[in-house]
């Protein structure tokens, strides 16, 4: 086999060759993988999403409620 027939055979084995063969994704285990999208991962409920969405503004709240404060007694005290 010549150097041509090789490195078709190398394109085929690897799907991302990457930097060195060692580190290449193997297309058999690609193939052989869980069917990811038929048992698809867990997905947060509307609610859940709210509430995240709630403690992060009540958050920048409490922040900017404590700015205001120092501000006031920088401006009193000073």
């Amino acid at each position: 086999m010549s150097e041509i027939g090789s490195i078709i055979i190398y394109q085929l084995d690897f799907l991302i060759p990457g930097m060195a063969p060692s580190f290449a994704s193997s297309l058999k285990h690609i193939l052989q993988s869980s069917k990811s999208r038929i048992y698809p991962l867990f997905r947060p409920q509307r609610k859940h999403l709210r509430t995240v969405l709630e403690e992060n503004l009540g958050f920048f709240f409490e922040r900017a409620t404590t700015d205001v404060f120092a501000i006031l007694f920088f401006e009193r005290y000073s």
